[in-house]
């Protein structure tokens, strides 16, 4: 049996074959339908407000030559087809039809715009994905299932491009309609959420997101999305200075994703940022260990993002070791590495460590500089305020005042910025006259 979706979304599909052969074939409406009834009934097929029976349309199929529609006489024959079924041949059809239609949309036409969404988003084609879920928000504003899910989508497209801003716009609209969502999407909802936050470097926010995502997930027993939104509650709990929280989230991920399956750019992420993690809490030895598999792995994956983190633990184990040839070996290499993710936070991390760990000053310098620049105007404000400290203290030791002077000012400038998006003390801070602090 076709359910009436289904029936539906066939008819849009004939319809819009049957048109497009007929204008190629330079026949009307009248034409075509000749000694099958009216010319309304070819207008209502082409229009998918009607489904042809299967013996009208190989009738069709004769009299425009159209290979193409003879493959749906069979379907419509055995009465047996899905959504999936129908669309999964006829992605751009069903984008021009949505594109090209002027009246009115139904359920039909949201629920085909959602599944051709969630097909280009998946495929990474995030400019259709975009365009599709603003047009179900448009069409259909007060369907609020429809629009929560588009709003979902947009924001997610949004994010994987890093237009930040307007995915956090998108994103919020879809939250505040979350309880129309199904629980998987609203778990991966409070996923992307946290990411984006954590990205904007505003922590709080981040964790709360990422532990409603872990939340979620673990109560749908979904593990595979699980042990992903741990790893990304480790990350933030580093980024927050709670280390021994990061190291246990971390290790219970990778105890997970070992049971349910991993990627290897996955699986070389968590083991670098645990090496991280570790040397931070001077348990060295560990700490190489899962370094040395994070570069296993990454020489298996091609991972820039794990060679970098690695790279830059490997750094910390060698300065403890007292190995300094080691250390500015590994230096350069996590520098080289970030360059190639063309990561702001990756490139001011591993220029910071330059600064601080090479042992010529020419280049310390240099390398502040660029941690300096990379940061400013972004939402990394304690990578911006620690590359302004690094300048201050070179410039002192080199007897430059007035560059120590304002470097010492834009530091302290931008540990507030950071204080006033993340802490509780905001509303006062903000009506601090700025010379107080500069």
């Amino acid at each position: 049996m076709v359910f009436e979706t289904e029936r539906e979304l066939f008819a849009l599909i004939i319809g819009y074959r049957v048109r497009e052969a007929r204008i190629r074939k330079h026949m009307s409406q009248s034409e075509l339908g000749q000694g099958l009834g009216s010319q309304s009934m070819i207008s209502l097929i082409e229009s998918g407000k009607q489904l042809p029976p299967a013996d009208v349309l190989s009738i069709l199929v004769d009299r425009l030559e159209e290979p193409l529609l003879a493959e749906y006489v069979p379907a419509l024959q055995s009465g047996r087809i899905t959504i999936a079924d129908v669309s999964a041949s006829n992605h751009s059809i069903l984008l021009d039809v949505l594109r090209t239609r002027r009246g009115r949309w139904n359920e039909t036409h949201g629920q085909v715009a959602l599944h051709l969404c969630y097909h280009y988003y998946t495929n990474q084609m995030f400019e259709i994905a975009r365009e599709l879920s603003i047009m179900i928000r448009e069409h259909l504003p007060d369907h609020v299932p429809f629009y929560a899910e588009a709003s979902f989508l947009l924001g997610s497209s949004l994010l994987f491009v890093q237009e930040y801003q307007q995915a956090e716009a998108a994103l919020r609209d879809a939250e505040r309609r979350a309880d129309a969502l199904r629980e998987d999407v609203r778990g991966r909802l409070f996923y992307n959420l946290g990411y984006l936050y954590t990205e904007n470097d505003e922590q709080g926010l981040a964790l709360w997101y990422a532990k409603n995502a872990v939340e979620t997930f673990h109560r749908n027993l979904d593990f595979g999305r699980y042990s992903k939104s741990l790893g990304l509650l480790g990350c933030i709990q580093g980024r927050l200075g709670r280390l021994e929280d990061a190291r246990d989230t971390l290790e219970l991920c990778y105890e997970i994703s070992g049971k349910w399956g991993i990627s290897e750019v996955d699986r070389g992420r968590i083991e670098a940022t645990l090496a991280g993690i570790l040397a931070h809490l001077e348990q060295y030895e560990l700490a190489k260990a899962w370094a040395d598999r994070a570069k296993h792995t990454s020489a298996s994956s091609g991972d820039i993002r794990t060679q970098c983190t690695m790279y830059l633990a490997f750094v910390q184990i060698y300065q403890h070791e007292g190995d300094v040839k080691l250390v500015v070996d590994a230096i350069h290499k996590s520098v080289h590495a970030a360059e190639l993710t063309n990561d702001r936070h990756q490139i001011a991390q591993s220029q910071l460590i330059a600064a601080l760990y090479l042992p010529d000053e020419d280049e310390r310098l240099q390398a502040a500089k660029q941690a300096y620049e990379i940061t400013a105007g972004t939402n990394l404000h304690i990578e911006h305020a620690l590359a302004a400290e690094v300048l201050a203290q070179i410039y002192e030791r080199q007897n430059v005042k007035s560059e120590a002077i304002h470097y010492q000012k834009v530091a302290l400038q931008s540990y507030r910025d950071y204080i006033e998006k993340n802490s509780m003390f905001k509303g006062i801070i903000q009506h601090l006259p700025r010379h107080t602090v500069l």
